[in-house]
């Protein structure tokens, strides 16, 4: 029963492929580190145009537009970096599931 129960395991191992799981994982997690690096260089660019659009003595519409699209990057940036975690989540779920 034992020796049933190992060799069922050996063969489900065999069957998984690692080797392709890791590829997958290795580049959904270089898809977030580059990801993640934007959203921090986003965040700055959004700070320092925050800063200059409280510290301007005049609004104009212009400047306005401006600072809305630098806010609407960042959250465009971050809604990328959830899809691609949860992508990545799931695909791993689906993979690690069908282990028996």
């Amino acid at each position: 029963m034992e020796l049933e129960i190992i060799e069922e395991f050996r063969h489900e191992w065999n069957n998984f492929n690692i080797k392709n799981v890791n590829k997958t994982l290795l580049e959904r997690r270089t898809e977030i580190e580059e990801i993640q690096s934007r959203v921090k260089g986003s965040k700055k660019n959004l700070i320092v145009s925050t800063k200059d659009f409280k510290a301007a003595e005049e609004v104009n519409k212009d400047s306005a537009l401006e600072l809305i699209q630098h806010y609407q990057n960042f959250a465009d940036l971050l809604m990328m970096r959830c899809k691609t975690a949860e992508a990545s989540f799931l695909t791993s779920y689906q993979v690690l599931s069908e282990i028996p």
